[in-house]
């Protein structure tokens, strides 16, 4: 499935934009399945252009009538651009994992429905995880295999707290040109450079690295 680009409409927001593409547009036309929002209503419209002249009156619009719904969306959490979604399908009491990138900006919002059988990025919360029913497919099980594998990575990594000193298991490169593997944790993505606290450093992708604490150190005995 490819990316869905839209406009946020007032008092819409993304987590009802992402919900709703997973549940379903709640009015529906009984003619033509065009949902709501954008449905052509009258004839020479883009309906007809996509489907050919209507034989309806100029100004006759199309039924609209409540769906049923198939899919309910029991939660909703949101890690970044990405979105995960526990939806059971109605009819049978199955609940899976909808997955959904979403990019945002000036409020326009692009999005890409996924659901976990697809692959999708592994890094699903663990309140969601705990309301998917039991499964027989392959790639399910896979998929949440590696996101509880995730989640005890995550776990098992030492709590920063501003001042300590952080050892990377990996050389860390900036655009300034320093290589570091030691660096001292300020705040969210931010730190300083273990020796001179005027220089900063953003690490992206933090909770993606392996990493431990120097003793536990705290660095305010460093040098300026």
């Amino acid at each position: 499935m490819g990316w869905t680009g839209t406009t946020l409409q007032p008092g819409e927001t993304v987590r009802s934009l992402v919900i709703r593409a997973y549940e379903g547009d709640p009015l529906g036309c009984a003619s033509c399945g065009w949902h709501q929002e954008s449905h052509p209503r009258v004839r020479f419209s883009e309906y007809d252009a996509l489907y050919g002249p209507s034989d309806r009156a100029p100004d006759e619009p199309h039924d609209f009538e409540p769906r049923t719904p198939t899919y309910r969306v029991m939660d909703y959490a949101r890690s970044g651009g990405t979105a995960y979604l526990a939806v059971q399908t109605i009819a049978t009491g199955e609940v899976w994992a909808g997955v959904c990138m979403v990019n945002q900006g000036g409020g326009q919002v692009t999005y890409k429905e996924m659901e976990e059988s697809m692959g999708p990025v592994a890094e699903c919360p663990a309140r969601i995880l705990a309301l998917l029913t039991p499964t027989d497919d392959e790639y399910r099980n896979k998929w949440r295999a590696e996101c509880r594998a995730y989640l005890a990575r995550q776990a098992a990594k030492p709590k920063l707290r501003p001042g300590m000193l952080v050892r990377f298991a990996e050389p860390l490169t900036f655009s300034n040109g320093d290589e570091l593997s030691e660096l001292v944790f300020e705040n969210g993505s931010t730190f300083r450079h273990p020796e001179y606290r005027s220089l900063r450093y953003r690490v992206g992708g933090l909770r993606n690295r392996d990493y431990s604490l120097v003793d536990g150190a705290q660095t305010d005995r460093r040098a300026e």
